[in-house]
């Protein structure tokens, strides 16, 4: 099984946490191309930039390659991370949550499993909601 990792980049811990967990686990994931600490001193990641375009078209490329996506975080779901769980949806993706209180053994189960959770229907519903999607 391939898992895009999926979140905002203000979880930077928990996607390299979630890299190691889920590798262990024994399920190969894609997550963040350039952390943010990694970043040259004068690039710009913002909307519209060439690096922020391309990073994202590159996510959108690891999502179609992926079986599902992994939305990692406190609940949080930003601009990014909610165009990537409806692009998910749209491919048809399971959509599976991981909060930074729960046990990476569950999880990791629950992935294995490959038993679309309650949680991954709520970030899409979430998503859409973001974009102004709920009606549609």
């Amino acid at each position: 099984m391939i898992i895009t990792l999926c979140g905002s980049v203000r979880f930077a811990a928990e996607f390299i946490k979630a890299q190691r967990e889920l590798s262990l686990g024994g399920i190969l994931c894609f997550g963040l191309a350039v952390l943010p600490e990694h970043r040259l001193p004068d690039e710009t990641w913002e909307d519209g930039s060439h690096a922020k375009t391309m990073g994202d078209l590159l996510y959108y490329k690891r999502i179609m390659h992926s079986d599902a996506i992994l939305v990692l975080g406190d609940g949080y779901i930003g601009q990014s991370t909610a165009k990537e769980i409806i692009w998910a949806s749209l491919l048809d993706k399971p959509v599976y949550r991981h909060y930074p209180e729960e046990r990476w053994e569950d999880t990791v189960a629950l992935i294995r499993s490959r038993d679309w959770s309650a949680e991954g229907e709520a970030a899409v519903a979430q998503a859409r909601k973001f974009l102004g999607w709920e009606a549609k």
